[in-house]
């Protein structure tokens, strides 16, 4: 990652509450993110119970969220991988890679940074889902006590508008976390209509999420997937335990590793 680069998404991250790198993850990386992904979708007859608990899959959501189209039409399409190092410990791998790694602690202001939770949140052609508007802080799932947290998506096809890209409110981030948790972001959203910010990028870009900025996507219609890995950080090590990682630093995150080898 050139240092121009990076200085110039931290400011975008400061000011607009996202940043986005375009091809900072290296290729070989992600044809294995890609590989893993797809040895999971074809591997669901056969996983354990305890591993499709941890899918949501296209046809469980609204029909709505795909402009319309039936729960039949999507077959088995996975929408939400969750935990994925649960699937392969090489997801939790390919998250350590240090460039990544030095950006998290400099948007953060800090060295010990935390794993929280990840997921591989997938738009498969003409079936992906829509994703509402929302803020990430507060959220539902695993959520420290303020906003000292963020997430990263490395994007691995690539987004557009076509394809279901992410969008964002700029500038929806500058409140306060009393006033973050009050707050409706559908509403935020819709008083910013023409505000919005949709983040087209090459494969292998990265996306840093503030965790107080709205965002949200359209579904995918066109024939190109859309998958991303998903991950969150934050400072804060005091987490409910409800993913095997959660709490880890990066040293504790490489010895689990190796102990899985």
């Amino acid at each position: 990652m050139h240092q121009a680069s990076i200085k110039r998404a931290v400011e975008a991250y400061r000011r607009n509450g996202f940043a986005m790198l375009p091809s900072a993850f290296p290729p070989q990386h992600i044809q294995c993110l890609l590989e893993m992904i797809e040895a999971i979708q074809a591997s669901l007859p056969t996983l354990t119970a305890e591993q499709c608990a941890r899918l949501i899959m296209e046809r469980d959501l609204p029909a709505a969220k795909r402009n319309g189209l039936t729960a039949e039409l999507t077959g088995d399409a996975i929408f939400i991988i969750g935990e994925p190092p649960a699937f392969d410990y090489r997801f939790a791998e390919l998250m350590l890679y240090a460039p990544l790694i030095g950006m998290i602690q400099h948007l953060l202001q800090c060295q010990d940074v935390r794993y929280h939770l990840s997921n591989v949140t997938m738009k498969r052609g003409q079936v992906g889902s829509g994703i509402a508007w929302h803020r990430d802080f507060p959220n539902r799932y695993i959520c420290p006590a303020d906003s000292s947290f963020l997430r990263l998506m490395v994007c691995l096809d690539g987004m557009d508008s076509e394809n279901g890209a992410t969008e964002f409110i700029p500038g929806s981030h500058l409140l306060s976390d009393s006033e973050a948790a009050r707050a409706n972001a559908a509403h935020d959203a819709s008083n910013a209509e023409a505000r919005k910010v949709s983040v087209s990028c090459p494969p292998g870009s990265l996306v840093f999420i503030h965790p107080k900025v709205v965002h949200g996507g359209p579904p995918n219609i066109s024939e190109r997937h859309r998958r991303n890995l998903v991950v969150q950080w934050g400072r804060d090590a005091a987490l409910k335990d409800k993913e095997t990682l959660s709490g880890y630093s990066v040293d504790e995150i490489q010895a689990w590793i190796a102990r899985q080898r």
